[in-house]
């Protein structure tokens, strides 16, 4: 099993859309989904016009050359000789994508668009570390969040953040350091995309703590608030709200928790004692008081709004061991989806529950990025029924049956769910934009990403080469079950950034 899904998970690395989410210690992959279904929609909508002026382009690669191509065919050599098929490729934009660069002496990072591929300006005390796995963790067009780790080999690995303009190719190095699993969860664009906020630490003697703010027209820093020890950030979705650690009361045992806001100022908003057994954590647009262990009957927890009003009170099912309650996802003012050990439950706010399926040990990212929808098995013994849960029509859209380890990819336009992890030509591509199940007869083949276009299209590569079908990468046409060749050869095709 272990076996499996390892190569699960290198798929999902070399050929998979990359759907980044939070990250963090107690953070679940929807750490910043709070918005509710309607905000999702007008979010996408308004990309989809921004995008509309030209053409959506894809990158990909293999041991001869670097290339552009789109849907209608055209391709565009970028480079030749790359010389490591397991390189980084983040598509950042409908036409741009960053690349790590290997021609086997020279290592560095590239813009690609899709007319030439151009070398980002990497600071000189950055460029030692070529060799290392860089991540992007962020980006808000033009802007993308490289993580660049600066300490490999320590048990607890330190990262700095590299800002780059992927339009100019400039890059800047951010303020201190930070753990390489905590640069998802600090690091937050505004709603508007003119700041970045995020919190770092002093690489000094005194290692303080600080959550900055940028202007990213003029570069100019601000420090909102520091801290003498690293505080365990948790910011709304566009870090107008910040929920550092409890301050804990040793005279009275009082757990606090504050609130802080972008002009320095912090409030109170839950004293807790600490043998009460409850913890707040932020989620999206709310935060959440709930019980951190066991859990009496008819349990109940608080759902605060950052924008004021009365709590909202859910009841949690009944548990008496384990690591407790674990909200994922905050739904509406009326729903919350939470994990209860290996079980999923749909809350109501009227006192109602239901449980809509189970996790197993190796599922990856069952969730989507929005927080929208949720891979589950059917129970406990039988888990090789699969089901999809969709939050806002509190149903499920697809059901079926895997034969070996699965897993699910979700795309701006749809989702796939591997049903065979070892044999990509067993899928089914679920359409966000018309509710349509595609189940496609590939034959001798598989996906090579797990991206859904707009127009109900996947890329498709065949697993095998003959003559009647040659090596290379396919357009395939989901509604008439055919597919077209846009490029010959075997490719590995860049990734695609959905947060």
């Amino acid at each position: 099993m272990n076996g499996i899904k390892v190569c699960l998970a290198l798929i999902a690395i070399l050929v998979a859309s990359l759907a980044l989410t939070g990250g963090g210690d107690d953070n679940p992959s929807s750490a910043d989904s709070g918005n509710t279904p309607d905000e999702i929609v007008a979010a996408e909508a308004t990309e989809q016009a921004t995008n509309a002026d030209g053409p959506t382009w894809r990158f990909a690669y293999n041991p001869g050359s670097l290339i552009a191509f789109s849907l209608d065919g055209t391709v565009k050599v970028l480079r030749e000789a790359v010389n490591n098929i397991g390189n980084p490729c983040f598509q950042v934009g409908p036409q741009n994508a960053l690349f790590r660069w290997d021609d086997g002496s020279d290592k560095s990072w590239l813009r690609l668009t899709p007319d030439a591929a151009y070398s980002l300006m990497i600071p000189a005390d950055l460029v030692k570390f070529s060799d290392e796995i860089w991540e992007m963790v962020a980006y808000s067009d033009p802007y993308a969040i490289l993580l660049v780790p600066t300490d490999p080999t320590s048990m607890i690995p330190a990262g700095v953040g590299l800002l780059v303009n992927v339009e100019t190719g400039t890059t800047e190095r951010l303020v201190g350091e930070a753990r390489r699993d905590s640069w998802e969860t600090i690091t937050r664009f505004s709603a508007d995309g003119r700041y970045l906020r995020y919190a770092s630490q002093e690489v000094s003697a005194t290692g303080m703590w600080t959550l900055w703010e940028r202007t990213l027209a003029s570069g100019e820093e601000r420090a909102i608030y520091t801290w003498d020890k690293r505080p365990d950030l948790q910011p709304d979705r566009y870090g107008e709200r910040w929920l550092p650690r409890s301050d804990l009361q040793s005279e009275t045992g009082i757990e606090l928790y504050s609130l802080l806001s972008l002009d320095g100022t912090s409030s109170v908003i839950a004293e807790l004692p600490q043998d009460e057994g409850m913890t707040v954590r932020m989620l999206g647009n709310a935060w959440i008081k709930y019980p951190r262990s066991t859990c009496e009957p008819d349990c109940p927890f608080q759902v605060y709004l950052l924008a004021g009003g009365d709590p909202i009170t859910f009841v949690a099912p009944e548990y008496d061991k384990g690591p407790g309650i674990k909200p994922l996802a905050w739904v509406d003012e009326s729903h919350l989806l939470v994990q209860l050990l290996d079980e999923i439950w749909f809350l109501s706010s009227d006192g109602s529950s239901e449980l809509i399926g189970y996790l197993t040990p190796t599922m990856t990212d069952p969730l989507s990025p929005d927080g929208r929808w949720m891979l589950v098995t059917n129970d406990r013994e039988d888990t090789e029924h699969y089901r999809i849960w969709d939050n806002q029509t509190q149903g499920y859209v697809l059901e079926g049956e895997h034969d070996q380890d699965f897993g699910v990819f979700y795309s701006r336009e749809g989702f796939v769910v591997v049903e065979n992890a070892l044999d990509w030509s067993q899928i089914v591509v679920y359409s966000f934009a018309d509710g349509v199940v595609f189940r496609p007869s590939f034959d001798g083949g598989g996906l090579t990403t797990a991206e859904v276009f707009p127009s109900n299209e996947v890329l498709y590569r065949p697993s095998k080469d003959d003559e009647n079908l040659p090596s290379g990468l396919y357009r395939y046409h989901l509604e008439t079950d055919t597919y077209d060749l846009l490029v010959e050869g075997f490719w590995f095709s860049c990734g695609v950034y959905l947060r």
